[in-house]
């Protein structure tokens, strides 16, 4: 079948009811990201996500791998476990998180910035990747996927972990 140049053909129009659910899923995501992250957002640079050991130890973690090119720093060699050699499997090692702070710590942002704003996109990446899957795999309602992406990736039990930020991930 061809298209005989009509740009319409094969396409899916979009209902007005679509463009409402996408509206409330990102105002939903919108808000969820400004509560779940209320204390990083509204205090910078005082806060950082975690608690005092798990969120500095996630921190110097991630910082590790936009140093590994450093001629003192090996990309094996994270730092936190000396003297035993060879230690990046000891650790949560967020190697995609790390790879993600690329770019920010080249245009220049502060490194505990950069930290939080992965851990934010990779949430607010979740959530929408979460809408995207329950709306064209199995084809759920607005009034189900909503919900459902909410709990998936803001649920209780990663809220009352927060102070461990490797788990946000």
């Amino acid at each position: 079948m061809t298209n005989d140049g009509n740009p319409a053909v094969g396409r899916r129009s979009v209902s007005r009811r679509d463009v409402v659910g996408i509206l409330v899923a990102a105002a939903v995501g919108i808000v969820a990201l400004l509560y779940f992250y209320r204390g990083f957002i509204f205090s910078y640079p005082h806060r950082l996500q975690g608690d005092g050991g798990d969120g500095l130890l996630t921190l110097a973690l991630s910082r590790h791998w936009p140093l590994f090119n450093h001629p003192a720093v090996g990309w094996n060699q994270v730092g936190s476990f000396y003297p035993a050699p060879n230690t990046l499997g000891y650790s949560d090692t967020l190697l995609l998180n790390g790879i993600s702070e690329f770019p920010l710590k080249w245009l220049g942002l502060d490194w505990v910035l950069w930290f939080e704003l992965v851990l934010i996109a990779t949430s607010a990446i979740g959530y929408a990747a979460s809408v995207a899957f329950l709306r064209l795999g199995p084809k759920a309602p607005w009034l189900i996927t909503i919900p459902a992406a909410f709990v998936f990736v803001f649920s209780s039990g990663i809220y009352v972990s927060s102070t461990h930020p490797q788990l946000l991930t």
